[in-house]
């Protein structure tokens, strides 16, 4: 990410607020309610390639960082409400 995405992208995760609220704003990203950010740059139609060498080097972050399993997409119990990690990688799936 870069510029204003990453800022975005932290915006969009912070509106969703909880792995919960993910199919609801997929709903209204669908009813072009909401905008989707960070999943790639609009000229790929199906995987950004630059997104495998992020996405193995930000697990490696994570795994040292969070409270997320990541090998498992699942978090350690800690607090009721999502971290955007959590949030983020659901989202992913």
């Amino acid at each position: 990410l870069h510029g204003g995405a990453s800022e975005a992208v932290v915006r969009m995760l912070e509106r969703i607020g909880c792995v919960s609220n993910i199919d609801a704003f997929l709903h209204k990203v669908k009813a072009k309610q909401e905008l989707l950010f960070g999943f790639g740059h609009r000229i790929y139609r199906s995987y950004d390639p630059r997104a495998a060498v992020l996405k193995k080097h930000a697990h490696k972050v994570f795994k040292l960082m969070s409270d997320v399993d990541v090998a498992n997409n699942s978090s350690k119990p800690s607090s009721s409400s999502s971290s955007l990690v959590e949030i983020a990688l659901e989202l992913e799936q």
